[in-house]
């Protein structure tokens, strides 16, 4: 029994990347960008809201974010992530802040949803990394991390934006409870996924399929 416990083990430990690899609701996402021959010169950012058409997006619509030629009137607009080439998640604040729950995350992005509250995009004062690090941790900052934009930037604080802040307040509880109520059951069936995935996963790559028999063929030896 002990063995298959410890078998057990070593297969969530060997299958964890895969699941980790996944964005979750509310985590940052930045996408590198080129300026004249300089590769890593700036990021753009967004935040990842999933494909189960919370806000009426559409479910090929996985990212929100500020652009800066607006989209019908509207730079603050739902995108997809198929149509860039590299991304990654970039959560740079989460050891120096606590992220905003579902429900804040939720209004934030309800909030800047509308014409007004986003306003029109400003290199320095309103641009895609205000909107994401904003609607993660309700503050906006823009660091641009690990870029040569990065180095002049350091030193601007994060602001508060406080027609945002007041926007929020708005929002009507039957709307939040539809949508939590939505990313709940989608969480459960996620759960009830996981176990196949992995699985299929493991049995997909060469090299975690080879420790898995290895690790069971040791285990039911000893």
């Amino acid at each position: 029994m002990r063995n298959f416990i410890l078998v057990a083990l070593t297969f969530h430990l060997l299958v964890i990347t895969v699941v980790n690899s996944d964005y979750t609701f509310g985590d940052i996402i930045s996408f590198p960008r080129k300026c004249a021959k300089i590769s890593k010169a700036y990021k753009h950012f967004a935040v990842y809201v999933g494909t189960d058409d919370l806000f009426g997006q559409g479910k090929d619509k996985d990212i929100f974010h500020r652009i800066r030629k607006p989209t019908d009137g509207k730079y603050c607009v739902f995108g997809s992530l198929k149509k860039e080439p590299k991304h990654a998640i970039e959560n740079y604040l989460d050891k120096k802040f606590t992220p905003s729950n579902r429900t804040d995350i939720i209004k934030h992005i309800i909030a800047m949803n509308t014409t007004e509250i986003c306003g029109k995009y400003n290199l320095l004062k309103n641009n895609c990394e205000h909107l994401a690090t904003w609607v993660r941790y309700g503050k906006a900052y823009v660091k641009q991390p690990g870029t040569v934009a990065g180095f002049f930037l350091q030193l601007i604080p994060g602001i508060k934006l406080h027609d945002a802040d007041e926007a929020i307040k708005s929002i009507s509880d039957e709307e939040l409870f539809k949508i939590l109520e939505e990313l709940n059951k989608n969480s459960e069936v996620e759960d009830q996924c996981n176990n196949a995935v992995m699985l299929k996963s493991v049995l997909r790559n060469p090299t975690l399929f080879t420790c898995l028999a290895f690790l069971c063929s040791f285990f039911y030896m000893t």
